[in-house]
């Protein structure tokens, strides 16, 4: 962490946002052993006790209520006398960080500390803010224009957990993200969140064929269990000859029937729905170039090999073994790159006022205190694709502020075209890796690499 010693005072005012992760990084870096934090919170900060969390997360007692300065923010002279009246009756020095909390606030903020320590003739003030651009602290100690040499670079590491704490994630969200701690298996298909990617290198071998036969292959993202195997040889071009059988079998008369054309009672309907899907799975091949590769013939010798099911296999190769692969490639770079935590499939819940949202990432990942926001696909339409990047993006300014990054990785070929999209017409900043950034892996680590420096151009 940068070295902020001469900028620690006894008492420090922190402007509570939506977002607590510039509060927690400006209590981290200007917090003393002996500080007291000064919370200014509104009533809505109060609902939905993002106050409590950051001094949670800080290790503090979320329940010492001296803590908190509670105000209107709609009324500018009760903001300035709520600030100067506790300024005016504790002593020591004073540090106001005014990252969060509304335009009024700091204005009414920096009048009251000024107005009140010159009339109590307390020495010393220091204000600062954290800059987003930057990814800095920039300290002021005079309340005058921030000097070049007041900027102290940002190097505290933020866990997932961390992060999830601030947004007051409940106990079986934390546990899953408590890696040391965590007892489920992270090799397992099923398992998530989890931090090991499920066979990358077939991932590799099966990125290869999309990339190269994708006509083909992106008939495999239409292997739903839900659709018959009849409807899935029309659309996957009869893959093997058992599969033409098969949709010739009861399943495309609708399953009512049996081949003879006898009526079937609905138990029967079902295990006989299950047994002609797992034979259908079992009886795909796949792309000479994966078999070449991996030495696997189909799903039957995968599932052999990994211990998966073939079902839950087949739902994979939907479109979710792209992420896998992502991930392995975000592992392969992590040491070089500073990356300290990541994972597949998050599952975080967001609290408003009225509501309560679930949602799953793909693949996200901290560098510092950074937020890295993957959203992955394997679809080629540019609806689909700029939906998933419009809630990409939401979720990753939700979860790390503005601090955050998002990034798309789509097999949708027009990737940059879709990137000036969302920025031109909803100021969305994401950027997109499409087939061409993921021809090779070396390539895809190179374009992530710059993407994480800032180096890298959109088109």
């Amino acid at each position: 962490m940068g070295d902020c010693a001469q900028y620690k005072t006894k008492n420090l005012i922190l402007l509570m946002g939506t977002n607590p992760l510039p509060n927690y990084l400006a209590a981290r870096m200007l917090g003393g052993a002996d500080t007291r934090l000064h919370l200014v919170v509104t009533p809505e900060i109060m609902q939905k006790r993002l106050h409590e969390r950051l001094l949670q997360a800080l290790g503090g007692d979320p329940k010492d209520q001296s803590q908190f300065i509670l105000l209107n923010s709609t009324k500018p002279d009760h903001i300035f006398e709520k600030i100067y009246t506790r300024i005016s009756n504790t002593p020591g020095t004073w540090g106001l960080n005014y990252t969060g909390g509304k335009k009024v606030m700091v204005i009414q903020a920096f009048r009251a500390m000024e107005q009140a320590l010159a009339k109590n003739r307390i020495p010393g003030r220091i204000y600062s803010y954290i800059d987003a651009d930057t990814n800095a602290l920039v300290i002021d100690p005079d309340g005058s224009v921030p000097r070049a040499g007041d900027s102290i670079p940002i190097e505290e590491n933020v866990s997932l957990r961390q992060l999830l704490l601030l947004h007051g994630q409940p106990d079986d969200v934390l546990k899953k993200v408590d890696w040391e701690k965590c007892a489920t298996d992270q090799e397992r298909l099923g398992t998530k969140p989890r931090r090991i990617p499920f066979q990358p290198e077939f991932c590799a071998a099966f990125l290869s064929a999309w990339l190269d036969q994708r006509g083909t292959m992106a008939s495999w993202r239409t292997c739903d269990l839900g659709v018959s195997p009849g409807r899935l040889c029309r659309e996957i071009g009869l893959h093997s000859e058992r599969a033409q059988e098969l949709a010739r079998s009861g399943v495309i008369l609708g399953i009512g029937h049996d081949p003879s054309g006898k009526a079937m009672s609905g138990n029967q309907v079902t295990k006989e729905q299950k047994r002609l899907e797992q034979e259908f799975w079992a009886s795909l091949a796949f792309p000479e170039i994966v078999q070449h590769k991996t030495g696997l013939h189909g799903l039957s010798s995968f599932s052999d090999k990994s211990g998966e099911s073939v079902q839950a296999l087949g739902n994979w190769l939907e479109g979710c073994w792209l992420e896998d692969y992502v991930l392995a490639q975000i592992i392969d770079i992590a040491q070089e790159c500073g990356i300290h935590d990541y994972a597949l499939g998050l599952e975080s819940r967001l609290f408003d006022l009225e509501s309560e949202t679930t949602f799953e990432s793909d693949v996200i990942f901290m560098r510092g205190h950074q937020l890295f926001y993957l959203s992955v696909t394997t679809d080629m339409t540019k609806r689909l694709n700029k939906s998933k990047s419009f809630e990409a993006y939401h979720r990753a300014q939700q979860l790390g502020g503005e601090h955050a990054r998002t990034g798309l990785v789509t097999l949708f070929d027009r990737p940059q075209e879709l990137a000036k999209e969302l920025a031109d017409q909803r100021s969305v900043d994401v950027h997109a890796f499409g087939p061409d950034d993921l021809k090779t892996s070396q390539i895809f680590r190179s374009e992530l690499k710059a993407w994480m420096d800032g180096t890298r151009k959109q088109g």
